[in-house]
């Protein structure tokens, strides 16, 4: 069997995400949860370092459920931020609208940098390029994607600092390119769990 996957391609201007697409073959195999798969790397990271008489720094149970626990949390974020700009705007009470969605924002571009050191500081990226590593290219683009991301989530906050009430043309402009970062961070989660479950698959060689 075999998943199409959208990937975007990075690009220097904010809010354009082209894409390309390739296939994974995943062996007939259901597509897993991120945590699933998560998990099953962590398992083989325990049996990994076992077989070459080396102690692990972190239990692959800890590091399987915070892994677990951050993706939940940042999915969560991306729900209740698209949500911001369901509800009409009141132009008496936008000042501390305003306030509270650039502190919303703030706090999830926080959990987004704590997010990436997780990937890319806490071994998880290192663990899957140790397990496939001709994905070594890919897990690449997924770092790129992550200035990315933070670029442009910093972009709309400076946007959004310069607007000075409700009927502003740019208010429109934070909303759509809000909507189409979330939109792209979502596809990002995907493509980096189509990238695990591929590494999985391939190491441990499931039905052919």
């Amino acid at each position: 069997m075999f998943i199409r996957v959208k990937i975007r391609k990075r690009r220097r201007d904010v809010g354009e995400y082209p894409t390309r697409t390739r296939a994974l073959r995943l062996h007939d195999r259901p597509v897993q949860s991120v945590q699933e798969m998560s998990r099953k790397v962590a398992t083989y990271r325990h049996s990994m370092f076992t077989k070459r008489g080396e102690g692990m720094k972190q239990s692959d149970q800890d590091m399987a459920n915070r892994v677990e626990k951050d993706h939940q949390e940042l999915r969560a974020s991306i729900d209740r931020l698209s949500t911001l700009f369901d509800a009409e705007i009141d132009a008496e009470g936008f000042v501390c609208w305003k306030l509270d969605l650039l502190w919303q924002l703030r706090d999830f571009q926080n959990q987004l940098l704590k997010h990436f050191d997780l990937e890319e500081d806490g071994g998880y990226n290192a663990d899957l390029i140790h397990i496939a590593p001709h994905l070594a290219s890919q897990v690449a683009h997924l770092e790129e994607d992550h200035r990315k991301i933070i670029s442009d989530l910093s972009h709309i906050l400076d946007n959004l600092k310069r607007i000075e009430c409700a009927c502003s043309p740019t208010l429109l402009q934070v909303k759509d390119r809000l909507a189409s970062l979330l939109t792209f961070i979502r596809k990002h989660e995907s493509e980096e769990n189509a990238i695990l479950q591929e590494a999985y698959y391939q190491d441990y060689g499931v039905g052919d």
